[in-house]
């Protein structure tokens, strides 16, 4: 057996007859003739491609100006003449063809028909269509039966063609190697490792998402006991706030530690910087300040004032708890808010200060100092809402900051529990003496780094479960669809390699004739017959051939 000869190149055609005439082509030129010299002359001399207008001193000399738009068509119209001329040089096709995709054995048409084959849904609505607008005698069923084996022969007499350019045993060659090895594994590694990288805060890109508002709530636990009950009192909450930009080179973020030199108090402006705090990541910065006292009084009713003060008389664990809340202009998986939760233990002295004021009678304030409570820099990471602590080894007193939670009472007389006013501020225990300018008294300040939200907006949006869930969807998913591409090819077999496809095209190519003559029995004879040889691997292999690879 011989290789089939190539099949006819592309060609275009308008004419709705199935066979030429013998006529026609001589018709044709006329026409293209008649059509080349009329579009000649309305460019050249109705519209012509060059505007030329006298100039205003009268004299014989013009100036012309190229008109980009006419010229542009006159070389869209050129192109149709060139096409026109190629079509009557290579006569009608006997068949015409209605798939271009499918119509030749060219390389850009093979990629072409499989990225049309890959886009989902898009031949299911051609096949669809095609079935409701024409005269067939073929069920929908039979008819995506008929194309689908159309198609896949189509891609077997290319890749047919492509094997016979190399011969039986060759080496496969250095360059297809990396352009299909190499490729497909950078591919695939993108698809695994990519998320990694785009969902990270070292993405190439990335939309700023900073704190847009915030709020702190503070409180009293106690763990509870067998004759004390636990619980949270909360003591107030702070929405007032002054949030500011920081810039890079900001003395905050730029100055250097030197431990030695911080410690002795030498330049502490200059030696107790946080710039190794700050790693590579890009992020945006800004300042938050909370005001110093709560929004409300504490308006604790007496039963709850009994109960805080029986937790203080016992010997239960009770801490003094801080917890920020951060409003981010977009979500990070899924959420808007990140919380931190700070909390300090409280000693037998601050426990017997704080009840000996609930149960005292006289107005003033109390101050409970809080060492290390608070860190002066958080970030928010671009995945993940947690927010992250940033500090050191061993520099908790330099990272971290100085509270002091203080009862405020106003008024008074002999009875404290029912006509004082009473509120809690939270401010610092004592001036920062560092770039971080912490004034003594004033309320909690912190620097936030924002991480940019991975991938933008849309990432963002895809990603709301969270990574782990984006990999179990779409990284699984796109596995399973390569895995079914790529894979069971064996059971493929009997149909993917047919070394000689003519005749079942031929077949195909019939049925498409006796539908468009209206001659739907023989459709369905047509369409019937290569049903069974597809039933038969004897017939298949008796039309198609038995050898793979010709030389």
């Amino acid at each position: 057996q011989q290789p089939p000869p190539s099949a006819p190149p592309l060609v275009l055609s308008s004419h709705p007859a199935t066979h030429a005439q013998n006529r026609a082509p001589a018709l044709k030129l006329c026409l293209h003739v008649l059509l080349t010299a009329t579009l000649h002359g309305s460019f050249f001399l109705v519209l012509p491609v060059w505007n030329c207008e006298a100039a205003c001193s009268g004299d014989t000399e013009a100036e012309c100006a190229r008109s980009s738009a006419t010229l542009a068509f006159y070389l869209l119209s050129a192109a149709y003449l060139l096409l026109s001329a190629l079509q009557i040089k290579r006569g009608m096709p006997l068949i015409i063809q209605e798939y271009p995709l499918t119509g030749s054995t060219s390389t850009i048409g093979y990629y072409a028909f499989k990225i049309y084959m890959a886009i989902p849904f898009l031949w299911e609505i051609r096949v669809a269509t095609d079935w409701t607008i024409q005269t067939t005698s073929l069920s929908l069923w039979e008819w995506l039966k008929l194309e689908d084996i159309y198609s896949g022969l189509c891609s077997v007499r290319a890749d047919m063609a492509a094997r016979r350019q190399s011969p039986r045993g060759a080496k496969q060659p250095l360059a297809t190697k990396l352009g299909l090895g190499g490729v497909a594994v950078l591919l695939l590694l993108f698809i695994v490792l990519g998320p990694l990288l785009l969902f990270s805060s070292a993405a190439p890109f990335s939309t700023p998402n900073p704190v847009v508002g915030a709020s702190l709530s503070i409180g009293i636990s106690a763990e509870p006991s067998d004759h004390v009950a636990g619980g949270t009192f909360p003591l107030g909450t702070i929405s007032r706030f002054e949030l500011t930009s920081v810039h890079k080179d900001a003395p905050v973020l730029k100055r250097q530690f030197l431990m030695l030199s911080c410690l002795a108090g030498e330049r502490v402006d200059e030696t107790c910087g946080y710039s190794y705090l700050l790693g590579a990541w890009s992020a945006q910065f800004q300042q938050l300040t909370f005001a110093n006292a709560t929004d409300q009084t504490w308006s604790v009713n007496l039963q709850a004032r009994r109960a805080l003060a029986a937790a203080l008389g016992s010997g239960t664990t009770m801490h003094l708890e801080l917890q920020v809340t951060w409003r981010r202009q977009y979500a990070v998986d899924g959420a808007v808010e990140s919380l931190y939760h700070a909390s300090s233990l409280l000693s037998d002295k601050q426990r017997a200060a704080l009840l000996k004021t609930l149960s005292g009678a006289k107005g003033g304030q109390l101050t409970v100092d809080a060492a290390g409570i608070f860190p002066k820099f958080v970030r928010l990471p671009s995945v993940g809402s947690t927010p992250l602590p940033l500090s050191g080894v061993n520099d908790k007193w330099h990272t971290f900051q100085n509270l002091s939670f203080v009862l405020i009472s106003q008024g008074g007389g002999d009875n404290r529990t029912v006509s004082e006013t009473e509120w809690w501020g939270l401010g610092q225990s004592d001036a920062d003496r560092t770039p971080f300018d912490a004034p003594a008294g004033g309320g909690l300040q912190l620097i936030v780094a924002s991480d940019g939200l991975a991938g933008g907006r849309a990432a963002s949006s895809i990603v709301a479960g969270g990574v782990l869930a984006f990999y179990t969807v779409v990284v699984l998913a796109i596995g399973r669809a390569a895995r079914s591409m790529l894979g069971d090819s064996r059971y493929r077999l009997i149909v993917d390699e047919l070394p000689l496809t003519r005749d079942l095209i031929a077949l195909c190519e019939a049925v498409y004739i006796a539908r468009r003559e209206k001659q739907l029995l023989r459709e369905t004879e047509l369409q019937e017959t290569i049903l069974r040889l597809y039933r038969s691997p004897e017939a298949l292999l008796a039309l198609t051939g038995s050898q793979l690879k010709y030389d």
